[in-house]
């Protein structure tokens, strides 16, 4: 058994059934602290659950928190107070996300990751093998990189993995 304490609890409980049948597990809201949820069930699930159940209480959809149940995906979470001294944070959350949202959704197209901020924490799933790429982009443009220095980064990465499809229009902001 593990108990988790969560900041949105009603969440998770709002997937139950679905969350106990893929996972195999049995979740509980706890009757002294309304913010702990126990899962119970085998260690090996119970340690996919814990995953799953702390990327949908940061905020994930259920579709994109169940990737975590696969060992091939990983759940982390960086806190931009950890990579940057500025007092203004809220100009460095809007580095992340960029004009209409154009660079987190290119971070999420070079990395093949699900984004999320949250306050001063981005929420990050990605493959394993993925993740510290992932993470390093993030924190070059949390700590002031120019953003087409990040994608250049991300691209070179990609470029021995595979190539990245592209759809007509797709505009990554790069120069041309």
């Amino acid at each position: 058994m593990k108990i988790l304490c969560l900041e949105n609890p009603k969440k998770v409980l709002k997937h139950k059934k679905v969350l106990e049948n893929k996972l195999s597990v049995k979740l509980e809201l706890d009757k002294t602290n309304k913010e702990n949820i126990k899962i119970i069930g085998d260690e090996v699930n119970i340690y996919d659950a814990e995953g799953v159940v702390q990327a949908l209480d940061f905020g994930f959809s259920l579709d994109v928190a169940l990737f975590l149940k696969s060992e091939d995906f990983m759940f982390e979470v960086l806190d931009l107070k950890d990579y940057t001294r500025r007092k203004n944070l809220e100009e460095v959350r809007s580095r992340v996300i960029g004009k209409k949202g154009k660079a987190i959704n290119t971070l999420m197209k070079l990395t093949g990751a699900e984004l999320m901020l949250k306050g001063n924490n981005i929420g990050v799933i990605a493959r394993v093998e993925d993740m510290e790429k992932t993470t390093t982009a993030i924190c070059n443009l949390i700590k002031g990189s120019k953003h087409s220095n990040v994608y250049s980064f991300l691209e070179r990465g990609n470029r021995n993995k595979k190539k990245i499809v592209l759809k007509e229009g797709d505009d990554l902001g790069l120069r041309k």
